[in-house]
């Protein structure tokens, strides 16, 4: 799924087929997610709110208004254990989000003050435990790891990975062992960090990857 150049969003499966226009009144990179061999996909509008749709085997559904206030960036989504998580920043750097099954949406009940400077990239980490990583007002990055009781995450703090200069969104790749985190830097340099899973809390080495 992509938003093309003409403001709509484009799908086709990954294997074959041809590309299909889907009518959508978003903003940005979509999120995408599938739980349940339903395909769930998140965009925000000009507005900064969210909408939910989901493809199923009929086809898409229309998008749902979900319950976040007004945001900045575009969406990460993940599905932990048998729930959909979406997160996404604030104008003020907070984190906001929802827990979801794929039809009930729980909004979180206050934004999380991280100082957040970038889109977060999430990761699931086990059925109950999620992983937030974003770059931060210092100029470095961050990680915040919230524990869930039902579909609310108990407070946590963040720790910061360390970098300098970055800025932006950044992508996150996980493999059970480690998890790749790339960002950029305010001339275009891409930088990444390898982030073993379970290490003890510690800045990142970040090593310089290119430009693109």
């Amino acid at each position: 799924v992509a938003r093309g150049r003409d403001g709509a969003l484009w799908h086709r499966p990954a294997a074959a087929g041809e590309w299909q226009r889907l009518e959508d009144p978003g903003d940005g990179a979509p999120a995408a997610a599938a739980l349940r061999g339903e395909l769930h996909l998140v965009t925000r509008t000009a507005a900064g709110t969210m909408h939910h749709r989901v493809r199923g085997a009929r086809g898409w559904s229309d998008p749902v208004p979900l319950p976040l206030g007004a945001t900045v960036d575009d969406p990460a989504l993940a599905v932990m254990g048998s729930r959909l998580v979406l997160v996404a920043r604030t104008a003020a750097g907070e984190l906001v989000g929802a827990t979801g099954s794929g039809q009930r949406w729980t909004a979180w009940p206050a934004p999380l003050p991280v100082g957040a400077a970038g889109a977060p990239a999430a990761l699931a980490v086990a059925p109950d435990r999620l992983r937030l990583l974003f770059t931060d007002q210092s100029g470095g990055a961050s990680e915040l790891e919230l524990a869930f009781a039902g579909d609310l995450p108990a407070p946590a703090a963040p720790r910061p990975l360390g970098g300098a200069g970055l800025g932006g969104a950044v992508t996150a790749l996980a493999d059970g062992h480690h998890t790749r985190l790339l960002a950029h830097d305010a001339s275009g340099a891409l930088f990444s960090a390898l982030l073993p899973v379970g290490a003890p809390p510690g800045r990142a080495r970040w090593t310089f990857s290119g430009r693109w």
